[in-house]
């Protein structure tokens, strides 16, 4: 009987053991389970709150992309103007073709105003425009690029318009 009484008790020994285990590890599998439904559920109200501001950001990152690649009609114009003082009235007269590619176009208009074009970025630029204005400044030209109809917030901050900063 002494035999069975220490055969059952470590039987019951080993059944808690077991049961003491089996709980560790479902209430460690309840814990994983609740931090991916948790992250699951943060990651999709990030993508909801953030996903218009990242997509606002891609759009004007585009948009200064667009403004880099006008610097040499800038300078083109700089140049000419420095040299002799004309200012060119379109890209042939400044030694130029007008650019374009598959997201925005550029060319040189009357009084030497450099309009960007953009295209294939998204519904809220595609179409639209940013131009850029020589103004004298001494002997050389400053840009003003507040002018044309892409909306100050897909703007640079420099190239927002008072009234777009405000609204």
């Amino acid at each position: 009987q002494g035999a069975v009484r220490s055969l059952n008790a470590e039987t019951r020994h080993q059944t808690l053991k077991w049961r003491v285990g089996v709980k560790k590890v479902l209430v460690t599998l309840g814990i994983v389970v609740a931090c991916v439904v948790g992250f699951q559920f943060l990651r999709g109200l990030g993508a909801g709150l953030f996903g218009p501001i990242a997509n606002d950001l891609a759009i004007r990152e585009e948009v200064v992309k667009g403004l880099e690649a006008a610097r040499p009609f800038q300078a083109a114009v700089s140049r000419r103007y420095s040299s002799d003082s004309f200012v060119c009235t379109s890209s042939e007269s400044c030694g130029l073709e007008d650019e374009s590619s598959s997201r925005y176009a550029i060319a040189i208009g009357p009084h030497a105003v450099i309009t960007i074009t953009y295209s294939a970025i998204s519904p809220n630029v595609d179409g639209k425009t940013v131009t850029l204005k020589p103004r004298k400044k001494g002997e050389s030209l400053r840009w003003d690029c507040r002018g044309g109809t892409v909306p100050g917030l897909y703007r640079p901050a420099a190239c927002r318009s008072k009234q777009a900063a405000q609204g």
